[in-house]
């Protein structure tokens, strides 16, 4: 009779276990399913507000070059005109100098 109460008990114990780890095992599935769930919708929500960000960005942009008239836009291009004028002339300038520098040291070792 001993070894069929221990037997049972066994049987009751190893059922049990079984029971929580199953529960236990839905448990942590149902809460996986949550975490799903909760990061899809924060990832939905980051992507509608970068839309809707950069349609208000890009409702500015436009409203700020509608602003801009002919003028402006002919001033702006002056402007940007004399800029590039004065880089070329910068650019040549240092480029003479060096060639020049260069030709310096190369005529001291020639006539040393």
């Amino acid at each position: 009779m001993s070894r069929f109460v221990i037997k049972r008990s066994l049987s009751t114990k190893i059922r049990k276990k079984k029971y929580f780890k199953e529960s236990s095992e839905k448990v942590a599935l149902n809460k996986l399913e949550v975490e799903k769930v909760q990061n899809k919708r924060i990832t939905e929500e980051i992507g509608r507000l970068r839309s809707e960000d950069l349609s208000k960005l890009d409702k500015r942009i436009t409203d700020e070059i509608a602003k801009l008239k002919s003028d402006d836009l002919a001033k702006l291009r002056l402007e940007i005109k004399g800029n590039t004028v004065t880089l070329i002339k910068w650019q040549v300038g240092m480029f003479v100098t060096t060639a020049i520098l260069i030709l310096g040291l190369y005529a001291t070792i020639i006539f040393k």
